[in-house]
């Protein structure tokens, strides 16, 4: 029975391939014709040399050669293995794209997730923890230890004026920043009056710095309080309950009298901060200085 041939386009050079695995099978040398060159065709067939109008174009005459169908399945076992690593590679750059893409979305919404959960009270709940801890328990009397107190409660401030910069950035609209906001300048305040009983301690051999020095850093304090109201509209929040009479207190027994609400203002504090500073003049070397990061940083909610 006569072998009927298929024609096979791959990328690569033209070739021939058998139909079936049966057709495969090299065949026999002594019944296969001597090869002539004009029967095979080529990627673009024609009319055969010999006899031009004896087959249709697309045909082509019964029978192979031995030499020629070794070529045939060599040139099939090449291009057959260049598929596969074609397919292969294809496979992996689409599996890469997928997974660079899938990981490009997971980013974003990981971020989105982090600067959602970033909006929360933790930080100023930890610095809470440390002021009402300092309240409770009151520094010794040594300069060394009044000093390293006033350094810790420097640094809580800090903590807190940069964390009320952080969720001024990341919290998404003012109903979420003014309750927090409102605890941050509850907890500075307490930690300014606190700060204001160790200058008081330090500056105890001079009269003028001893009640300067504590004027201006509850001055910051009350201010801190006023901005937080006067946003709310007059309205004093919860957080301020056990705050406002801390401050109160100790501005009464250093002589500085605090305004309502509405008229506390940047420009107040500054005048109790010259009145203060021609006072400590007067002292040879007062201890320690208000703290820097209290001066103009604690502001109000953007409406």
């Amino acid at each position: 029975m006569r072998t009927r041939t298929s024609t096979t386009y791959i990328n690569c050079k033209f070739r021939r391939s058998p139909r079936n695995s049966a057709d495969a099978k090299t065949p026999d040398p002594n019944k296969i014709k001597r090869f002539r060159w004009w029967r095979w065709g080529d990627s673009n067939p024609r009319p055969l040399t010999c006899e031009a109008s004896a087959l249709p174009a697309e045909l082509h005459p019964h029978g192979v050669a031995l030499a020629t169908w070794r070529i045939v399945r060599a040139g099939l076992g090449t291009c057959q293995s260049q598929m596969r690593r074609f397919s292969r590679a294809a496979a992996v750059a689409l599996a890469l794209v997928a997974l660079i893409e899938t990981n490009a979305t997971a980013r974003a919404t990981t971020s989105a997730e982090v600067a959602s959960n970033r909006c929360n009270s933790q930080t100023i709940d930890d610095a809470s923890t440390r002021v009402r801890d300092y309240d409770r328990h009151r520094p010794g009397g040594s300069s060394t230890q009044l000093l390293q107190r006033y350094g810790a409660i420097v640094e809580v401030l800090a903590m807190l004026n940069e964390e009320r910069e952080i969720l001024d950035s990341i919290c998404s609209s003012d109903a979420q920043r003014a309750p927090l906001f409102a605890q941050i300048a509850a907890f500075s305040a307490w930690g300014l009056a606190l700060e204001s009983d160790v200058a008081a301690k330090l500056n105890a051999s001079c009269g003028a710095a001893a009640q300067a020095l504590p004027a201006m850093m509850l001055a910051d304090a009350w201010l801190a309080l006023a901005n937080v109201v006067n946003t709310e509209g007059g309205t004093v929040p919860p957080q301020f309950t056990d705050v406002i009479p801390k401050v109160q207190t100790r501005a009464q027994a250093v002589g500085l009298i605090l305004p309502p609400w509405s008229e506390s203002s940047t420009y107040w504090r500054d005048q109790v901060r010259t009145k203060a500073k021609a006072a400590i003049a007067t002292c040879p070397s007062p201890s320690p200085s208000a703290s820097p990061v209290t001066k103009g940083k604690l502001r109000t909610v953007r409406k």
